[in-house]
């Protein structure tokens, strides 16, 4: 099938979910998990944290492997190992194993969100590049917004184990759309080589472009803060303000609605502002919700909705920071795009990964500790936009 079927942006909405759906379904039954595997909550976390490091070390290699041999099967295997190996994590015993595996699982997952950057930056250029990232960001949140939902019925009806089952199912119906809908978009004509030299030298030329790495930092820590919020929200909505599993669901699923809308929006607004104004934007209302979210939590007032109002506005900004600054970090690169949606990747779940790593270690019972970290990554993500890809303006052209 071409990148004309209908179905191919809802097919690369659901490969850039998996990761997503590996995550968000399984944080209800953290508190469970803990309590079945006798493990402490704060290790139990740290399931996530090795997750997203895990994505992060994966996409090191997958931007130049797709780049050398094609986009096409590279996707088909990740998403074939994560398939796998989420059947060993349900039969997980011990909380050490069940650590050890979603690392694994991690290096399957870690091809669906740099792969379908690659491809998107392969077929479509400048604006439109932009666009359709927002509408495969509208795809790719239908599940995040559905997970947790799921994920907490069947933690009740089935137990946290049937979670991984259904993450196997998962698995393997990607690898299906994979064969079925995506095209190879990278010809031999394109394809780089693998040699040491020439990824070394594709690697130094990314990570010199000082205008690139400030959208590409700008993206990560931004991704540092929505990822700080999914390791702490558990605690704090479950065990601090004593919601139960399958509520949480729709709290976390309001986050998600509004991520959906301001991809939405930004899909419509590309052309009448630019990309770069639409970014500062959505950073600056990151930054002043994670403001307003650490004083509410500083001074223990608004309850369980003051402290859902600011955090909805922050996640809700991450559909607005990832489209616009994915499309402009890579529009400096017109070769070896997958390595440089690699660098992307491996910044975002890295940045991700020690976030969350962040949560759990200063775990401490205080409902203190997400706010501040979350405020820590929106402060730094609008430092790298300013100083470093040097948006200081709303006067930008389209």
């Amino acid at each position: 099938m071409s990148q004309n079927s209908r179905f191919f942006i809802p097919a690369l909405g659901m490969l850039s979910a998996l990761v997503a759906m590996a995550m968000d379904m399984y944080l209800p039954s953290l508190p469970q998990i803990a309590k079945d595997l006798q493990a402490d909550f704060g290790l139990v976390q740290q399931t996530l944290s090795v997750f997203l490091i895990g994505i992060a070390f994966s996409q090191i290699f997958y931007g130049p492997i797709s780049d050398r041999f094609g986009r096409r099967w590279v996707l088909f295997a990740g998403v074939s190992v994560f398939g796998l190996v989420s059947a060993f994590c349900a039969q997980s015993t011990n909380i050490d194993q069940l650590i050890h595996l979603r690392w694994l699982q991690a290096l399957g997952a870690g091809a669906g969100s740099v792969i379908v950057a690659a491809i998107v930056r392969d077929l479509y250029q400048g604006l439109e590049a932009a666009r359709v990232m927002s509408y495969v960001i509208m795809v790719m949140m239908v599940v995040p917004l559905i997970a947790p939902l799921i994920g907490g019925y069947v933690l009740i009806w089935l137990g946290w184990r049937a979670i991984f089952w259904l993450l196997v199912c998962l698995g393997f119906l990607c690898a299906w759309t994979v064969v079925a809908i995506i095209p190879e978009t990278n010809p031999p004509e394109r394809r780089q080589s693998l040699r040491l030299g020439r990824v070394l030298s594709n690697y130094r030329h990314i990570l010199s472009h000082s205008k690139a790495m400030g959208f590409n930092l700008c993206s990560a820590f931004s991704y540092g803060c929505l990822f700080a919020f999914i390791s702490g929200s558990p605690y704090l909505y479950i065990e601090y303000f004593g919601i139960s599993p399958e509520f949480y669901g729709y709290l976390f699923g309001c986050n998600i609605v509004l991520t959906m809308i301001c991809a939405y929006l930004n899909s419509q607004l590309i052309g009448r502002f630019s990309s770069q104004s639409l970014l500062l934007g959505s950073v600056l209302v990151q930054v002043a919700a994670c403001s307003c979210l650490m004083l509410i939590s500083l001074f223990h007032f608004g309850g369980v909705v003051g402290t859902l109002i600011p955090i909805i506005l922050c996640v809700g900004m991450i559909g607005m920071v990832s489209a616009n600054a994915t499309a402009s970090m890579l529009s400096y690169f017109s070769i070896a795009t997958g390595t440089a949606s690699g660098v992307l990747s491996v910044s975002r779940f890295g940045i991700a990964g020690i976030a969350s790593a962040a949560v759990g270690f200063l775990h401490n019972g205080s409902n203190l500790v997400m706010p501040g970290v979350m405020l820590f990554c929106v402060l730094v993500s609008l430092s790298a936009l300013v100083l470093l890809a040097r948006v200081r303006s709303f006067r930008q052209t389209p």
